[in-house]
């Protein structure tokens, strides 16, 4: 059994791909990024209108998973320096260098990025 809050279903549905689409199309650009504004996207969001209690707990229960595993990732990236320490802990904690024996890894075994993109689309197609 799950607890489910009041917000994780407005969390859900902001995450969800029909609001990405709304953003990309109404958002405002800073240069080549887009910028999110309360008056152009936030505000002007056709939010669902009578969803059912069954679509507000799957949206409600995709969200609390997709914050779960939000939360594992940073966990295993504070494992990592970022530019945030000082010179010295990232000079402390860098892996030595590789030498020429070591063979170098696929780029495309990254877990923790295949069960985002998973979870991701899970939860948009459940939203949609």
């Amino acid at each position: 059994m799950s607890v489910v809050r009041t917000d994780d279903y407005s969390f859900g549905i902001l995450q969800s791909g029909l609001h990405w689409a709304w953003f990309t199309a109404k958002c405002s650009t800073l240069t080549a990024r887009f910028r999110y504004t309360s008056d152009t996207v936030f505000d002007t969001f056709p939010w669902p209108q009578s969803p059912t209690l069954a679509q507000v707990k799957a949206v409600a229960e995709a969200s609390v998973s997709l914050r779960a595993l939000r939360r594992e990732i940073m966990t295993a990236n504070r494992q990592r320096p970022t530019a945030g320490h000082c010179a010295t802990s990232i000079a402390a904690s860098k892996p030595p260098a590789p030498t020429a024996s070591a063979t170098p890894k696929p780029p495309s075994t990254h877990p923790r990025s295949a069960q985002y993109r998973r979870a991701r689309r899970k939860q948009i197609l459940i939203t949609n």
